[in-house]
């Protein structure tokens, strides 16, 4: 929370665009939503808590400073919850099950370490379980973020 501040506080009044529309060049498809998705999982998760808090700390910066950018445009909060919450209720908890997955590591490589008897058969398939339901998450999110959420805000916004 204090990074999504932190962002929104940062670059307030730093972009300056009639429509912030006119900024997109092509719409992105469920694939490539997909896997920049999976692939910002995937280092959150093998980051072994390094690389997992940075990410989530970057995380809530850029969605700060992408709703510092909305406001700044004339447009409300409401609208850009609008175009946020649809596709994010399914990819933020992907993103924190990934980074949790990353900090947990840590704990099981260091007990490895420390000479601890560690059942790698066992770690291996309870995290391939929640790369699964990461998995899914991330396709339901692309594909609501593709398909539906233009569309939502569309309809109760008006915009077009």
């Amino acid at each position: 929370m204090v990074s999504y501040m932190a962002g929104a506080a940062v670059s307030r009044g730093v972009f300056q665009t009639e429509n912030i529309m006119d900024s997109v060049d092509e719409i992105p498809t469920v694939g490539a939503i997909l896997l920049n998705n999976l692939s910002f999982c995937l280092i959150a998760s093998i980051g072994l808590g390094v690389v997992s808090v940075p990410l989530l700390i970057y995380q809530g910066f850029q969605m700060g400073v992408a709703f510092s950018i909305w406001i700044d445009c004339g447009n409300s909060i409401s609208s850009y919850v609008a175009l946020v919450m649809p596709h994010f209720i399914f990819e933020y908890p992907a993103l924190l099950i990934s980074a949790s997955l990353g900090i947990v590591g840590v704990k099981q490589v260091l007990s490895y370490y420390n000479g601890e008897s560690v059942d790698v058969r066992g770690i291996l398939t309870r995290y391939a379980k929640w790369y699964l339901a990461v998995a899914v998450f991330l396709l339901i999110a692309a594909f609501v973020e593709c398909h539906l959420t233009g569309n939502l805000f569309n309809l109760f916004f008006g915009a077009g």
